[in-house]
């Protein structure tokens, strides 16, 4: 569906049009006039899932109840995935799609990342193309309005990252016996933090022109040592140029571990999640880690939970 009435959609905002971006301006200029708010920081992170009763797994488009009544694994479609920005309705790559394309959904349409123009899937990818070019303009922008303001925005893992990192996985050996495979990638990535149907776009902004400060995505619970190190490398090898952004310097990285906080063995997981605070801050190309779910950190560690960081400054 592409919405050509109002200039902007209630329910998913499109960047594209002047309207939804004055709209973020004035919110914002709201927002900073308060002592507390000091920079501008754009996520990822969306909870807009609308209706939808449709699925696709290992049996094809199916009604999710199809999927649910053989409790079997499915990706639900919801029809926030079908929603596409005004300015895809004189897309000619779109425009010359059979009907059928656009109206229905797709086997494996929503699976794996969609980032590049080769992609079979033409309606997700010139999507993700136009809510790029979207935020871009937001970005811009919001640099317009607010020249003294920090901005920055998360970037996702682009797809060479994840396509580089899972054929690395497929033949890394693990510790004990076998290797990781490629499916060990959804325990790195920052999935609770990254709705890809909604935000895949914003791992293709190009940011040439901008100075807005890139942030990695990032990644969850405590994954092993040589996963880490896989996914983490290359991904900052991908950013090194921060999207054409003028920004020089070391970047934020968001860190999914409060999941960790409640696990079985408290001591072992705290001492793994350490030594991936202390590895990643020890790059050149990290300088912060955010914390996600700040609630869950401050309910379950005392204020010095992190002192150690300190003990590794003074040594």
């Amino acid at each position: 569906m592409i919405d050509q009435g109002d200039p902007w959609s209630v329910e998913m905002l499109d960047f594209n049009q002047q309207a939804a971006r004055q709209l973020a301006v004035n919110e914002l200029k709201t927002i900073l006039d308060y002592d507390a708010f000091d920079e501008i920081f754009i996520n990822t992170r969306s909870h807009t899932q609308l209706s939808g009763s449709t699925g696709d797994g290992i049996d094809g488009i199916q009604p999710m109840a199809h999927y649910r009544l053989r409790g079997k694994n499915y990706s639900h479609y919801g029809i926030d995935r079908a929603f596409g920005p005004i300015a895809m309705a004189s897309n000619r790559r779109i425009q010359d799609l059979p009907l059928k394309q656009i109206t229905t959904w797709q086997r494996n349409e929503w699976q794996g990342p969609c980032q590049t123009v080769a992609s079979p899937f033409v309606w997700r990818y010139q999507r993700n193309r136009a809510v790029a070019m979207g935020i871009r303009s937001l970005l811009t922008e919001l640099q317009n309005q607010f020249p003294e303001t920090r901005i920055r925005a998360v970037i996702p893992q682009s797809e060479e990252v994840i396509r580089g990192t899972e054929t690395a996985l497929a033949t890394m050996p693990k510790p004990d016996k076998g290797v990781y495979g490629q499916r060990y990638f959804r325990h790195i990535w920052g999935s609770l933090n990254y709705i890809p149907g909604i935000g895949e776009g914003m791992a293709m902004v190009d940011l040439k022109g901008l100075s807005v400060e890139p942030v990695f995505l990032g990644v969850r619970y405590a994954p092993d040592p040589g996963p880490l190190t896989a996914f983490v490398d290359r991904y900052v090898a991908d950013l090194d140029a921060n999207r054409g952004s003028s920004y020089r310097g070391p970047k934020s990285f968001f860190y999914e571990a409060q999941e960790t906080l409640r696990a079985a063995d408290k001591k072992a997981k705290g001492l793994r999640r350490e030594a991936i605070i202390r590895g990643l801050l020890e790059r050149s190309a990290i300088d912060e880690i955010i914390l996600y779910e700040a609630a869950d950190w401050t309910y379950y560690l005392p204020l010095s939970g992190h002192n150690y960081l300190d003990q590794q400054n003074n040594n």
